[in-house]
C-alpha cells in the first residue's frame, strides 16, 4: 500500500514554496507567445514561403525549454535534498550531460507529435497550411477513429516516455549530488531500471505517478486533437484550447518533478 506521506509531503513543498511555478509560467507563456504569433502570422500570411527562420525559432525554443528545465530542477532539488546539493559535480559537465538526456527526450517527444499530427491532418477537410495546422476533429466518427486505438498508443506511450526520462534527469542530479562520478549519466540510467526491477516500495511510487499521469495526458490529447470549446473562429479554438493545456502544464509540472524527487532519494519519505 502507497503512504500518504509523499502526498502530505508533496503537497507541503507546493504550498510553502510557491516560486516552484514560476519557471513552468514563464515556460508556458513564452510557448503561448510564440504559437500566437506563429499562427496569426500563419493566418495573414497563409503560404510556402512564410516564416522562413523556423528551423532557428525551434532550436532557439528548445534551449530556452532545456534552461527552464534544468533550473527548475535545481530549484526543487535545493527544497528537496540538504542546502550542500551540486557541490560534488562540476556544472558545465551537470549542464552537458543533462542536456544530453534532454535531448533524446525531446526528439521521442517530437517524433510522437508528428505522428499525432499526421494523424490528426488525415481528417482535415482543408489542405491549406493553417486548416492543417490548427485542425480539431469535431465529430464522433473522426473521434472514435482517432481516440481509439491510437489515440491511446499516444497517451500511453507519452505518459511513458515523460515519466521515464524525467525520472532518468531527476536520477541523475541525486546520483551528481552523492558522489563525484564521471559516468552520472549511465549511473543514473542503471540506478532507474534498479528501481522498476528491484525496489518495490519506490516502483509502487513511480507506477501511482504514472497512473496520475494518465489523465492529464488524457486531457492534453483532447484539447490537442478535439475542438472541445467550438467556436465559430478555428483559430480562437485553437488558441484557447492551447492556454488551457499550457496552464494544466504549468500547475502539474511542480508536482510531477517533487514526487519524483521524493520517490527516488536514497531514503524514502
Amino acid at each position: 500500500m502507497i503512504p500518504m506521506g509523499i502526498f502530505k509531503h508533496t503537497a507541503f513543498l507546493l504550498y510553502k514554496n510557491p516560486i516552484l511555478f514560476l519557471l513552468p509560467s514563464i515556460g508556458s507563456l513564452i510557448s503561448i507567445l510564440t504559437e500566437g504569433t506563429f499562427v496569426i502570422g500563419l493566418r495573414n500570411n497563409n503560404n510556402e514561403n512564410y516564416f522562413p527562420f523556423s528551423d532557428v525559432t525551434v532550436l532557439i525554443l528548445f534551449f530556452i525549454a532545456f534552461t527552464i528545465t534544468y533550473f527548475q530542477l535545481l530549484v526543487i532539488a535545493r527544497k528537496v535534498i540538504p542546502k550542500t546539493a551540486f557541490k560534488a559535480k562540476d556544472d558545465g559537465v551537470r549542464v552537458v550531460e543533462l542536456l544530453i538526456i534532454y535531448s533524446i527526450f525531446a526528439l521521442a517527444l517530437v517524433n510522437i507529435g508528428n505522428y499525432e499530427n499526421d494523424l490528426r491532418k488525415g481528417f482535415a477537410s482543408q489542405s491549406d497550411r493553417l486548416s492543417l495546422y490548427t485542425f480539431k476533429v469535431n465529430n464522433y466518427h473522426e473521434i472514435l477513429a482517432i481516440v481509439i486505438p491510437s489515440g491511446i498508443f499516444i497517451i500511453l506511450l507519452s505518459a511513458i516516455i515523460s515519466l521515464f526520462f524525467t525520472a532518468w534527469m531527476v536520477e541523475y542530479i541525486l546520483v551528481g549530488d552523492q558522489v563525484i562520478n564521471r559516468h552520472g549519466v549511465y549511473q543514473s540510467l542503471k540506478n532507474i531500471f534498479s528501481v522498476i526491477t528491484a525496489e518495490k516500495d519506490k516502483s509502487k511510487r513511480v507506477g501511482l505517478l504514472f497512473l496520475i499521469t494518465i489523465p492529464i495526458s488524457i486531457i492534453g490529447f483532447m484539447l490537442t486533437n478535439i475542438a472541445v470549446v467550438s467556436t465559430a473562429d478555428r483559430l480562437d479554438t485553437y488558441m484557447f484550447q492551447f492556454v488551457v493545456s499550457g496552464l494544466i502544464g504549468t500547475v502539474y509540472s511542480p508536482f510531477f518533478l517533487i514526487f519524483l524527487f521524493l520517490t527516488l532519494l536514497p531514503r524514502p519519505v
